[in-house]
């Protein structure tokens, strides 16, 4: 059991302790309600840790962000769930971020954050819903990605933010046109996308990282 730091990745966690990760094994709440990440490891070369007394080093600014003077970011972590889902000929479904978040316009995977005490499949299976109309089936664990930030919630408060998001396979029985259920949301638009079609979508770094842990390669926009 290794407990994860505000703004740590997990898998460089284990790596600063000498363990690779070999496979993720799943995500399940814990008995008073925290998250559970599984994973099976092996052995690895340790990263140099830092001295105690080393200054933290910076966290990122989200781009044109302004602080107020005396104003502090207030840390935050979130865990999100989303899945890569893919369906033959009408090709790998994505969701656009809106005007609510700091990438308007980009295109990401559906999926989104886990509410107080709701196992992780079971959010993902419930935010596909809301940002595309489809009953997403969820598969195996594919990986584990973080990002850390301060930046501005939707409602203006700054916040040292950590997100965490866990990346799942996922299927639909039936490949239809999209719907967004979840208006005035961080979605304004979902749809399939083919291959051809992704070099023409603005993808976040996220979502590139991503779909690498589905054996998809980034396409350039």
């Amino acid at each position: 059991m290794v407990p994860l730091r505000h703004g740590a990745d997990p898998t460089t966690e284990l790596t600063r302790i000498g363990l690779r990760v070999t496979a993720w094994a799943g995500a399940r709440r814990g008995p008073t309600g925290e998250l559970w990440l599984d994973c099976e490891v092996g052995p690895g070369p340790p990263q140099q840790v830092p001295p105690a007394s080393s200054p933290p080093p910076p966290v990122p600014h989200a781009e044109g962000l302004v602080i107020g003077p005396g104003e502090s970011a207030v840390p935050v972590q979130r865990v999100s769930a989303v899945a890569v889902v893919r369906a033959g000929a009408r090709g790998l479904l994505l969701t656009r971020y809106s005007r609510r978040t700091r990438r308007p316009g980009w295109w990401g995977l559906p999926g989104g954050g886990c509410e107080t005490g709701e196992e992780p499949v079971a959010a993902a299976v419930r935010e596909c819903w809301e940002e595309t109309g489809h009953r997403v089936e969820i598969g195996r664990l594919l990986g584990v990605t973080s990002d850390h930030f301060v930046g501005r919630a939707p409602h203006g408060r700054l916040e040292d933010f950590h997100a965490i998001q866990l990346v799942y396979a996922g299927r639909v029985a039936e490949a239809v046109q999209p719907v967004v259920h979840d208006l005035d949301g961080s979605t304004d638009d979902a749809a399939w996308v083919s291959p051809a079609e992704l070099a023409s979508l603005t993808l976040t770094p996220m979502a590139r990282r991503q779909l690498r842990l589905a054996g998809i390669e980034p396409f350039v926009s």
